[in-house]
């Protein structure tokens, strides 16, 4: 670990899977994009195993994620630490689109809020910790 220069949290993340490639870990390095760039993550195999996620993961497929973790180990390198608690969503590579029937029957996630944030009583946010990310963090981590 003292190799990691630095370590940040990206508090909501949509992204495509690009790439998808396991490992003899039981882990997978998948590529994701979205909107800004590409980048690298490394998806925990108990996110493979999980019956909810883990069937579904594919090229194609688009992640929902929550507090994801971004490790800096080479400086400018970047990739995200995905783990079951980081995902909020999964949609499958073969989705079409949304009819009332589906929006209906489809139940809503629940996306918990930053634990690295907190309200003032001015209703404005500070931040608890230094390592909290921001849309700069996205712009960042997201470069072309």
């Amino acid at each position: 670990m003292e190799r990691v220069k630095s370590m940040h949290v990206l508090p909501f993340v949509v992204c495509i899977v690009k790439e998808c490639n396991p490992n003899r870990f039981g882990d997978m390095k998948i590529s994701i994009k979205d909107p800004s760039a590409t980048l690298f993550a490394s998806l925990h195999k108990k996110v493979l195993l999980h019956p909810k996620f883990g069937p579904d993961i594919g090229v194609g497929v688009v992640l929902l994620l929550q507090s994801v973790v971004v490790l800096s180990p080479f400086g400018r390198t970047y990739y995200l630490n995905i783990i079951v608690r980081n995902i909020v969503k999964v949609f499958k590579a073969d989705i079409g689109p949304p009819t009332e029937e589906l929006l209906n029957a489809s139940s809503r996630p629940q996306i918990l809020p930053n634990p690295f944030v907190q309200y003032n009583n001015k209703n404005k946010k500070t931040h608890i910790c230094n390592h909290v990310s921001s849309s700069h963090y996205s712009k960042k981590f997201f470069k072309k």
